[in-house]
C-alpha cells in the first residue's frame, strides 16, 4: 500500500508513469473499451461489525485488444 501511495503523491505532483513498451502485433489489434458496475457493500463504521450494509455500484473500467488466432 505505501508504494501506491507514494506513486499516487508523485503523480499528483507532475511526474508522469513510464511508458511501457507494446509489442506492434498487438498495437495493430483493435481497442475494446467498455465499463460496468457492481455493487460493493460498505458499512457505516469502517473497520467494525457494527451497524447496517449500505450497498453503492462502482464503476469499473474494461479495456481489451481483440484478436484471432
Amino acid at each position: 500500500m505505501a508504494q501506491v501511495q507514494t506513486e499516487v503523491k508523485a503523480w499528483q505532483s507532475g511526474d508522469k508513469p513510464p511508458v511501457e513498451a507494446m509489442n506492434e502485433d498487438v498495437a495493430v489489434l483493435p481497442l475494446l473499451i467498455g465499463a460496468d458496475g457492481v455493487s460493493v457493500p460498505f458499512r457505516l463504521y469502517p473497520k467494525s461489525s457494527k451497524g447496517k450494509i449500505v450497498y453503492q455500484e462502482i464503476k469499473v473500467p474494461l479495456l481489451t485488444r481483440l484478436g484471432v488466432e
